[in-house]
């Protein structure tokens, strides 16, 4: 009778976590059905920076990743802190052999739980390993976020800087046009050799080109820029200038930007591992430390139908395995993480002072070109305008100082795009938005000149 009750006790408790399971089971599938609303909007229009960046931030695959890592590191955590689950046995002794206990009246019958105790602080160690690996995984989604935007930056930028560099390719095809018809019609009359006319018609072609490769350069990178928020085909019609700032680089010494960085998540992602590692060692030296079991429960004496209590403990005795290997491997990879450190540190002061230097040089050289060679190219080209409408120069002389003039100005546009990758590369590094005004010189005008 009292192992009947002991054996309905025992399939009520089972069912009960049975239907517990199944409660949990079907609200995890209700969450999961309601996270999965909400479809992604293709940009369209005139497209911003700040459209482009969110847009790229809420599609991209590497920040979904990073942030399923995240909760894979929540639950890693919820289950380090907790303890073992408590064992439950039934034991049959004394029955089957031979004499009085050839039957199941000596039979004796044991029914018990025994649960692992951990000493050392195992598990508070285990949970501190844990909640370090999932700081580590949000820093690694911050990384991505800042790696994305810079990628988004630059690629944004390229767009906006070939959408300028097929304007004014336009522009020069048009004044060729219009230049090679005048010629030809001085050739149909005889004022001019038809040698010029062909030299003209080559003008028109080399213009043609250029038009044609800037065209197929800016539809290659509106489409790669697409890429940054999952789409192979761009919708959107155009870019808009970059949105300004009233900071700059120049507002930045070199050890402002040095104490922005040394906070940036590739360092701290380094400091979080020597964490991690710390802790790691820590729970190593713990598992020197043998697990205490205690074992408790009922036994029944068939023979007699009396009933007893037992309790029972027991410990490993740390006679061979002290997990010495264990201590000196985790000691070993804290020291590697310690030296992995100072080599991100070296390795990142040494990319902001590349960076700042790169920066310096092509400061420099916009400001000559601002100051001395695009003015003194557009002053050319307007002395030459004024010398052919006087009659004093012709045509080819006219398109040649409108070629250099083109040429200065690719340039001009080609060292403003290099400034904005590496200020895209600058802010990676330190974390943080420095701002930058895009420069207008060098863009032509629409109106014929």
């Amino acid at each position: 009778m009292v192992k009947n009750r002991a054996w309905n006790r025992l399939a009520g408790t089972f069912l009960v976590f049975l239907a517990i399971q199944l409660v949990n089971a079907a609200a995890g599938w209700a969450e999961t059905a309601s996270r999965a609303g909400g479809d992604f909007v293709e940009p369209a229009g005139r497209l911003t920076l700040s459209a482009a960046l969110e847009a790229a931030f809420n599609n991209h695959p590497s920040l979904k990743s990073a942030a399923r890592e995240i909760e894979a590191r929540e639950g890693a955590a919820i289950q380090a802190a907790l303890p073992g689950n408590p064992t439950f046995f039934v034991e049959l002794e004394e029955f089957g052999g031979t004499g009085p206990y050839s039957g199941t009246e000596a039979m004796a019958s044991s029914i018990g739980v025994s649960q692992e105790i951990p000493l050392g602080g195992k598990i508070s160690k285990r949970l501190l390993v844990a909640e370090k690996e999932r700081d580590f995984a949000r820093l690694e989604l911050q990384e991505a976020v800042l790696n994305l935007r810079g990628q988004v930056k630059k690629k944004f930028l390229r767009v906006y800087a070939l959408e300028r560099m097929a304007a004014m390719e336009r522009s020069n095809l048009a004044l060729v046009e219009e230049s090679f018809a005048v010629i030809s019609r001085l050739v149909s009359v005889g004022e001019i050799s038809p040698l010029d006319a062909k030299k003209a018609a080559m003008e028109q072609a080399l213009a043609r080109m250029a038009l044609a490769r800037s065209q197929r350069e800016l539809e290659a990178a509106r489409v790669d820029l697409a890429a940054t928020w999952g789409s192979h085909q761009p919708r959107f019609e155009g870019v808009e200038p970059p949105e300004t700032s009233s900071d700059s680089v120049q507002s930045f010494s070199e050890e402002d930007l040095w104490a922005l960085a040394r906070d940036n998540p590739l360092i701290r992602k380094d400091r979080i591992r020597i964490d991690r590692l710390k802790s790691a060692w820590e729970l190593a030296k713990a598992e020197a430390w043998p697990d205490l079991e205690v074992e408790g429960g009922v036994k029944e004496f068939n023979e007699s139908g009396d009933q007893a209590y037992f309790l029972g403990i027991s410990i490993p005795v740390p006679f061979f395995n002290r997990n010495r290997g264990g201590i000196i491997e985790a000691r070993g990879n804290l020291h590697k993480g310690e030296s992995e450190l100072d080599s991100t540190m070296l390795s990142v002061r040494a990319e902001l002072q590349s960076l700042l230097s790169r920066l310096e040089i092509l400061d420099s050289e916009l400001a000559r070109g601002r100051e001395t060679i695009l003015p003194l190219a557009e002053e050319t080209y307007s002395a030459l305008q004024r010398a052919y409408r006087a009659g004093e120069k012709g045509h080819l002389e006219l398109l040649d100082a409108q070629r250099m003039l083109l040429e200065v100005r690719r340039d001009f546009l080609q060292l403003e795009t290099e400034r904005h990758d590496l200020l895209a590369d600058l802010e990676t590094l330190v974390g943080r938005d420095l701002g930058f005004r895009v420069a207008s010189a060098g863009h032509p005008s629409s109106e014929k000149e």
